[in-house]
């Protein structure tokens, strides 16, 4: 990131060489009066670390220390002094100050502390920003997955970890954009810098605009400090900007300057800050739709879709649910202090069963309250809610059925009154879509498009029902058409 260093040095040289040194640190030095009031300037101007040659090192400078470290950006404050008096360092010290410098030492000397200040800060920084849990944490080498899709999904994303270019992920909700794209910034060449993501669909355009970008103090009702934005905190790393469907227009036209000239520019400012930031996007959306509507710059389509990745919804990879549940079970046991050691096998077979509209999300959620509610020692099936535990009931008749040494529920050997209403009208249910699907589909001798088209649905929803009830439309092309198909 970015260090902003703000400096009241009046010694003509020394502040020349100070400038002169510190132009490859990554750091902006902005000049401040002499006479003016440091607290004042602070707050005007976001800084990290505030420099300030002074005759006298006294109460003033201690209320000083104080009162910065009540900001919101929390700037440390080092004094350039020739004052030798050791309690009223210790004293400043004390009341927050970061250090003083005797002149005596030399520029040189005092710029390899500043130096020194730099690195802390930007660690300090990058552990605020990146203060996340074991979830939020990922590498790349840290997933494993059973599913070919993922595997393959996998092994592209190392090849791009080490890369600068600019990447669009791509896939329905829940499906985990932005744990991969930590993962895939942990794994590469910025890892060590912070990863700043801004939800792009939930802020005003005008706080969204202040939130990537910063703004000046003033610059708008309640711009009551300066503020940094993500542009400036991802300096050397990666933001990642999700739902980036949802930027307004009026942004879209900034963001692109932003990539192209790479450098932004603060709400109110007059001057541009140069920044080296890695970009990662993500949406459930078509975004080449989006363009095509003209709701989205089709040059910052461009921009952003170097690379892209589309993430496999978990319906398709039910071969991981299994080591999914696995890492959340052991995640949220350490977490919830609980003494649950696994899932049941029945358990697990529901939720290999089940759709999961949410993906991986849905899933996280199920299992962190399956093991709110569990009163043994393994999630049951009695534990989840009742979409799955219907579900997981209904492939059991299913089977049953399919068994010709068990009995059937349409002979009436199965007394029907057993089952909760709920879970009876599933049954039912069910059976009907199986049988409407499939005589759809040889109306239309497996032609999804027409199916979709014919049943008000869309393509992606006959596909799921196919693979739910194990129909292939190449069974369905060279079937006889019905006598009243009008296909």
């Amino acid at each position: 990131m970015l260090i902003r260093i703000l400096i009241s040095i009046s010694d003509a040289q020394l502040h020349r060489q100070i400038r002169r040194l510190l132009q490859q640190s990554d750091a902006v030095l902005v000049d401040i009066p002499l006479a003016s009031d440091p607290l004042t300037q602070a707050t005007a101007n976001t800084c990290d670390l505030m420099v300030m040659q002074i005759d006298t090192l006294d109460e003033k400078m201690h209320q000083l220390a104080l009162e910065m470290a009540e900001l919101p950006d929390n700037p440390w404050l080092i004094l350039i002094t020739d004052s030798e008096d050791p309690f009223e360092r210790t004293e400043f010290l004390a009341s927050g100050g970061l250090a003083v410098l005797p002149m005596a030492v030399g520029a040189e000397q005092i710029v390899a502390v500043l130096e020194e200040m730099i690195d802390k800060r930007k660690t300090f920084i990058s552990s605020t920003i990146n203060h996340r849990n074991l979830l939020n944490e990922p590498r790349l080498n840290d997933f494993y997955f059973a599913s070919p899709s993922m595997r393959e999904f996998l092994r592209f994303a190392f090849k791009i970890a080490a890369s600068e270019a600019n990447l669009l992920l791509l896939g329905e909700t829940g499906v985990g954009k932005e744990h991969l794209a930590r993962a895939i910034h942990r794994s590469g060449s910025r890892a060590t810098a912070p990863f700043v993501p801004v939800n792009c669909g939930s802020l005003s355009e005008n706080l969204l605009e202040s939130d990537l970008f910063g703004h000046e103090k003033g610059s708008f009702t309640g711009a009551n400090h300066a503020r940094r934005g993500a542009f400036e905190l991802a300096h050397k790393g990666t933001i990642f900007l999700d739902e980036i469907a949802d930027l307004p227009y009026q942004l879209q036209v900034r963001l692109l300057r932003a990539i192209q000239d790479k450098e932004i520019q603060r709400v109110g400012a007059e001057r541009a800050i140069p920044v080296d930031v890695r970009i990662m996007a993500a949406t459930n959306r078509d975004l080449r739709h989006e363009v095509d509507s003209n709701r989205f710059r089709q040059d910052l389509y461009y921009r952003l879709n170097v690379i892209s990745l589309t993430v496999p919804p978990l319906r398709e990879r039910r071969e991981d649910i299994p080591a999914l549940v696995s890492r959340f079970v052991e995640f949220y046991r350490s977490s919830m202090r609980a003494e649950i050691i696994g899932i049941r096998d029945e358990a697990l077979r529901a939720l290999v069963q089940y759709d999961w509209p949410g993906n991986v999300r849905e899933l996280a959620n199920i299992i962190e309250r399956s093991m709110l509610i569990c009163e043994d020692d393994e999630i049951d099936l009695c534990d989840f809610p009742d979409e799955i535990r219907t579900l997981a009931k209904t492939y059991d008749s299913e089977e049953i059925s399919s068994n010709p040494e068990a009995p059937a529920l349409a002979d009436d050997t199965v007394d029907v009154c057993e089952l909760l209403w709920k879970d009876a009208r599933r049954i039912g249910l069910d059976k009907l879509e199986r049988t409407y699907f499939t005589r759809l589909l040889e109306t239309t001798r497996g032609r999804i498009r027409e199916a979709a088209r014919r049943a008000g649905v869309d393509p992606r929803s006959i596909n799921d029902k196919m693979r739910r009830y194990n129909l292939h439309k190449e069974d369905f092309k060279h079937r006889n058409q019905p006598p009243n198909s009008d296909a």
